[in-house]
């Protein structure tokens, strides 16, 4: 009879460790994995949409649209596009856009440097 108190005893035991510890084992293999990259969009409506202090809009409502990427490695990508009105423009598709490309690296007593090409886009006649 002892040992069966005992046997019984290390089986209780055993249940609430159990029951202690598997919510703590689950959250951490619930915990998600970094991401190796990071992509961010953003969708703007504006009153004026201007560059350089110029409006490309003709002080006329526009959208623009931009996303950027970003790799662990270095890699980084930039596209925009944006509205723009015919009154600036005659003849144009009424859009225009921008595309960059490059690499960024950083040293800890140099500070941050990066590199790449770049495109811009502006309305070509039809």
């Amino acid at each position: 009879m002892k040992k069966l108190k005992l046997n019984l005893s290390v089986l209780m035991l055993a249940a609430a460790a159990q029951l202690l510890w598997a919510p703590r084992a689950q959250a951490a293999e619930a915990e998600p994995q970094l991401q190796a990259y990071a992509i961010d969009i953003e969708a703007k409506l504006t009153t004026d949409r201007r560059t350089n202090g110029l409006s490309d809009t003709y002080r006329r409502p526009g959208a623009e649209l931009t996303v950027s990427a970003a790799h662990e490695s270095g890699w980084i990508g930039y596209l925009q596009l944006g509205s723009v009105a015919r009154d600036n423009f005659p003849n144009g598709d009424r859009w225009t856009a921008v595309a960059a490309t490059g690499y960024r690296w950083a040293d800890r007593t140099a500070g941050t440097s990066a590199w790449g090409p770049h495109r811009s886009s502006f309305p070509t006649p039809r």
